[in-house]
């Protein structure tokens, strides 16, 4: 038995394991991300957002190297070597509307269209990040649900900058994203999500680092896997490997990634791999008009049966041009396929995504959205389409 191709968020057992661990054992599954710039860092730094982000949650090279660095920039990580600073906040609540329409589908096929209509209120989001001293960086990201109920996170780990000087290696460990820095679910410029699997949801523990104009990482994260071992589901079973590496070419970026994924196999000798992962995919364009191209392979064994093995194969152009003379005008399209192999009974299946967003920045810490998007199967059914309007406001 095998498990979805794209890696989900992951929930843990609770109990104190550390001050890391018990970070990481906040991660869920109900609740999805809210993509926006968060403005701590435009209060911490006193620095425009437009120095990290192109457009809303989409960063520059300047918002990756940023990042990458232990949210520090060259020019303030002296002032911070004493570690008191403020502890760097921001809230956001995002609000809406939705309009769907699609076909509903029976055990026999279509059984007709069926349309839905909702206000959506997604609760208070409250991410920090920032440095807890001169090379140890941090970032928790969680939320309270609609119901105001219960608490969840997404994010929540520690990366310790600098092991080797100049930004050459850090060791991050928790739970985070550890998909292409220009290809993230969390910071993508669309409400719908993507079909390719662009996030790696990793929970574990990663080196990484820059050099010149490369950028690399390694690492190793928890398994899900339901199969037979002593720790379950729980912690200390990192069985899964990634590498990413990206390449900077005159402004602009290309990269890969390598998923070696373990899972539950049908064939008792077959436990090292299951699924394998790779992905390429680059950045180019110029200060008003981005575009990504990108293309995934998922490779399973075993499904859908011993012996078989089944592909998928997704294909994504997302582009993004900045409109108006202030910029504050943002057009964000996004096409995608995905080709799955027919293997045994399984037949063959196509599925296509398309999505066009409007954006307006009001003031730094307010945005509406207007997004139209589509999900359809070459067969014809299922299909969707959808209309979300948006309000988001941040501190």
């Amino acid at each position: 038995m095998t498990r979805s191709p794209q890696h989900a968020r992951r929930s843990v057992a609770s109990g104190p394991r550390g001050l890391l661990l018990a970070l990481a054992a906040l991660v869920a599954s109900a609740l999805p991300d809210v993509a926006c710039a968060l403005p701590l860092f435009a209060r911490t730094e006193s620095a425009p957002c437009a120095r990290c982000h192109l457009a809303g949650p989409v960063l520059n090279a300047a918002g990756e190297r940023f990042m990458a660095n232990g949210y520090r920039a060259t020019a303030v990580a002296a002032h911070r070597a004493d570690g008191a600073q403020p502890l760097p906040v921001s809230i956001v609540l995002e609000a809406g509307a939705m309009y769907a329409r699609g076909d509903t589908v029976g055990a026999g096929g279509a059984s007709g269209p069926h349309t839905t209509g909702a206000f959506r209120q997604h609760a208070l989001y409250l991410h920090a990040a920032g440095t807890a001293g001169v090379n140890v960086s941090f970032r928790i990201q969680a939320g309270l649900d609609s119901a105001m109920s219960a608490v969840h996170t997404t994010s929540a780990f520690v990366q310790f900058d600098d092991v080797v000087r100049d930004g050459a290696l850090a060791i991050k460990v928790g739970v985070f994203d550890a998909g292409l820095p220009f290809l993230s679910a969390a910071r993508r410029s669309t409400r719908r999500e993507y079909l390719a699997p662009v996030e790696l949801a990793a929970q574990g523990v990663e080196l990484n680092g820059a050099h010149s104009a490369w950028g690399y990482a390694i690492g190793q994260m928890n398994s899900s896997r339901a199969g037979v071992g002593s720790n379950g589901h729980g912690f200390n079973r990192l069985e899964d490997t990634y590498l990413r590496v990206t390449r900077t070419l005159g402004g602009q970026v290309v990269g890969g990634r390598l998923l070696f994924d373990r899972q539950d196999s049908d064939i008792a000798f077959h436990a090292w791999l299951q699924h394998l992962q790779a992905q390429v995919a680059g950045r180019f364009g110029t200060d008003r008009l981005w575009v990504v191209p990108a293309y995934t392979l998922d490779r399973f064994d075993d499904r859908p049966a011993a012996g078989n093995h089944q592909r998928h194969q997704y294909v994504l152009l997302e582009a993004l041009a900045l409109l108006g003379a202030r910029r504050d005008w943002s057009l964000a399209a996004r096409l995608e396929h995905e080709h799955t192999t027919a293997v045994g009974p399984a037949p063959r299946e196509d599925r296509d995504l398309a999505a066009l967003r409007l954006e307006r920045v009001v003031t730094p810490d307010a945005r509406v959205a207007l997004e139209w998007s589509r999900v359809a199967v070459t067969a014809g059914v299922p299909r969707e389409s959808r209309v979300d309007a948006l309000v988001q406001l941040a501190y």
